[in-house]
């Protein structure tokens, strides 16, 4: 949601403490994050955002 996420330069950043995510692995780029969030494929159709949580795709044991 864009009240809770902001996408800035293929990144991701939390507006609670300002921290930004690589949106491909979802590794921090920043302090105070130190660990990778998980990363899902989402689809756009129409106007509704889809997004499959069924598997973390930057992470190599649950990836496609």
């Amino acid at each position: 949601a864009s009240d809770v996420y902001k996408r800035q330069d293929d990144a991701i950043e939390c507006w609670a403490h300002g921290s930004k995510f690589a949106l491909d692995t979802g590794k921090p780029r920043n302090f105070p994050a130190y660990e990778p969030v998980p990363v899902y494929a989402v689809t756009i159709q129409g106007t509704e955002v889809l997004v499959d949580v069924s598997q973390n795709i930057a992470d190599p044991a649950t990836a496609p």
